[in-house]
């Protein structure tokens, strides 16, 4: 409140073990407070106080963050700050998300992929063996029968499908 007027307010989920931001809205015209800012140190400030008597509530979560929407960017000058692998339901430190939500926003965000992880020579190994079926001649191929110029292009490609499916196949 700014002289008895409510200038701004946030909306949150009050969860067992968490507080969670779920919108934040304000008076456009005392946009150069912060207010989001504001509204959002409130409610961290709200957790640590409130996390002395409620021993289970643990965590903020500043809600959804959609990285190509410039109204949210904010959330990602807050430390740590984490987002949730969609794949693996992980989370990982924004920091190492960035370039890859740069080049593409639906995307896995846990390159972690295990202590089954495979090694440069395994997948090399594993892309001779492998399988392809070239839809236009239906035909099956190795990666070898192709020209190099197509393997060039698609080599990476069958790469990041072995790492993906390394524990499957270590």
């Amino acid at each position: 409140k700014i002289n008895s007027k409510i200038v701004a307010v946030g909306v949150v989920d009050i969860l067992p073990n968490c507080l969670s931001s779920v919108y934040c809205f304000y008076d456009p015209s005392y946009k150069k407070l912060s207010l989001g800012k504001f509204v959002a140190l409130n409610e961290i400030s709200w957790v640590r106080s409130a996390s002395k008597k409620l021993f289970s509530l643990k965590f903020y979560y500043l809600g959804y963050y959609i990285h190509t929407c410039p109204k949210m960017t904010y959330k990602g000058e807050y430390r740590p700050s984490e987002l949730l692998c969609p794949e693996t339901h992980q989370f990982i430190p924004l920091q190492r998300c960035v370039e890859l939500l740069d080049k593409n926003e639906f995307t896995r965000l846990n390159r972690d992929f295990g202590g089954n992880s495979l090694n440069k020579r395994n997948l090399d190994e594993l892309s001779r063996e492998m399988k392809l079926y070239v839809r236009r001649q239906g035909m099956v191929v190795t990666l070898d029968q192709l020209t190099v110029a197509t393997q060039l292009r698609i080599r990476p490609l069958v790469g990041d499908i072995l790492q993906y499916l390394s524990s499957e196949l270590v």
